[in-house]
């Protein structure tokens, strides 16, 4: 009878031996597909800031443009007031010519 209760307790023991390795298994292929995410994860963190540093330089560069316009469109600004007065005065003087001309 003990024997039997010891056989009994041994095929317990077993079971529950089983059941853990099935469960470390378990754990271990979660570990796994953790791991696998996790650098899946990093290579994607990786791709991300390589595109946010391509964007960045393109940034950079289109500024670096729109300032050189800026600067460009003042110019063309100055040239354009500059034509505007010296129209002025060449209007002035067609003006003044065409009195002294009427009075004589």
């Amino acid at each position: 009878d003990a024997e039997s209760a010891l056989s009994e307790e041994n095929v317990k023991l077993r079971n529950d031996v089983d059941v853990a390795t099935k469960r470390v298994e378990d754990l271990m292929g979660a570990l796994e597909t953790e791991k696998s995410l996790n650098s899946a994860q990093s290579l994607s963190e990786s791709a991300v800031n390589e595109r946010l540093a391509v964007a960045s330089a393109a940034n950079t560069e289109l500024q670096g443009q729109i300032d050189a316009l800026k600067l460009r469109v003042e110019e063309l600004t100055l040239d354009v007031e500059s034509s505007q007065e010296e129209m002025h005065k060449v209007t002035a003087e067609s003006s003044d010519t065409e009195r002294k001309l009427a009075t004589k």
